[in-house]
């Protein structure tokens, strides 16, 4: 019986080398075009016209290899310090030479410092602010080798060699509003500016999350929303309409303005307030003041982590560079991880703790919520909203 087998496997053995010798010899295009359609075929979108017979270990090796990376940021001293240290951190981590600059005050001279920086070997460059835009323009031309990151500029056209970073406050408004309802409120108002994108953003994702919420609880018919926008940060503005709303009833409101201001109108009406695109400073002093429910925070330093991880890696950087990449909620599990989210000063109940925002962090992060970018007027809510517009 082990002779019939140990037999049996020497035919075999033989007929394959005859199956691979015909093949070698002939058909062998139809494989090669099945291959490189799946894209499973290594070294072979690689190999030169007529050299289809050389070895995977030498198309391996015409790979090209990956750079070694050397970062530069530009950062201004006594700004907001987390993207610079959760670069460096990064920088650490990845064992990459990380070079911290401090941002010159004009355009020539960052020009000149970004063209310094790349002589001494930085190959990923990282502008914050809008103030780099034409900087961003210039130089990202002049050397096409390095990436570049910026974080909150915005360009008509984005070279191809950068990535624009930005945060999806809509999420962050979206929490929010999804909270507000959640813990009980009924009469709901925001406010912001009608010219400021990042506050339609709030604005928009706070009327979706409050959706969300009433349509999960059956509170739609329940419901009153203001929705008020102003053309300033004008402070006798902001207090004055947050104040009328206060004193009609409404319980809470979620403003991108004047965050004292309106805070203070929330104390004396015994109500609430929602600080949207404040720090975590401001939003603490409402927290001890007792009037705050949440804050609708940003985390840019989490979106600069991730074009970091990305400018470092030639296959990640292929699929975002010229591109707008706005970054929201991205881990279920480790909010810091994400650079959109609530405040840590969030007034957590019974009704909604911080296990429940761990779940809806959980459902944006999958997917399984979408935060839509329309503009607050063109949503399909499942309440009417009041519109104002405030003098």
């Amino acid at each position: 019986m082990k002779q019939l087998k140990w037999l049996t496997c020497v035919l075999l053995c033989i007929a394959l080398l005859c199956s691979l010798s015909a093949c070698a010899g002939g058909g062998g295009t139809s494989g090669n075009t099945s291959v490189t359609a799946s894209g499973a075929g290594e070294g072979t979108d690689s190999a030169p016209a007529g050299e289809g017979s050389a070895s995977g270990s030498a198309s391996e090796s015409a790979q090209p290899e990956e750079p070694t990376y050397k970062v530069v940021l530009f950062a201004a001293p006594g700004e907001d310090q987390s993207a610079p240290e959760a670069g460096k951190a990064f920088c650490e981590a990845q064992s990459l030479e990380y070079v911290p600059v401090t941002a010159p005050s004009d355009e020539k001279a960052a020009a000149a410092a970004v063209e310094q920086a790349v002589a001494d070997g930085c190959n990923v460059i990282v502008l914050p602010g809008q103030q780099y835009a034409a900087v961003l323009s210039t130089c990202a031309a002049k050397y096409p080798d390095a990436r570049f990151l910026t974080l909150d500029l915005s360009v008509d056209t984005i070279p191809g060699n950068a990535c624009c970073l930005g945060v999806r406050e809509e999420e962050a408004g979206f929490m929010a509003g999804y909270m507000a309802v959640i813990y009980g409120c009924t009469d709901l108002a925001f406010l912001g500016r009608a010219s400021e994108p990042s506050d339609q953003r709030y604005g928009s994702g706070f009327l979706q999350g409050a959706s969300c919420a009433a349509m999960e609880w059956g509170m739609t018919d329940g419901l009153s929303v203001k929705y008020g926008t102003c053309e300033t940060q004008d402070e006798e503005a902001a207090a004055a309409a947050s104040a009328k709303w206060y004193q009609s009833g409404t319980q809470v409101v979620c403003s991108t303005v004047q965050l004292d201001a309106v805070a203070q109108a929330a104390a004396q009406a015994k109500a609430q307030v929602i600080g949207a695109g404040a720090d975590e400073s401001a939003l603490a002093a409402q927290a001890e003041r007792g009037v705050l429910l949440t804050g609708a925070v940003t985390n840019p330093a989490a979106a600069l982590i991730y074009g970091l991880d990305a400018a470092t890696d030639s296959a990640k950087w292929a699929s975002i560079a010229g591109t707008l990449q706005r970054i929201g909620v991205t881990n279920g599990e480790d909010q810091s991880r994400n650079a959109a989210g609530l405040s840590e000063h969030s007034a957590w109940s019974f009704a909604f703790d911080e296990d429940d925002y761990a779940l809806l962090a959980e459902q944006l992060a999958d997917r399984d919520l979408i935060v839509s970018e329309q503009s607050s007027d063109t949503l399909k809510l499942s309440f009417k909203v009041d519109f104002q517009t405030l003098k």
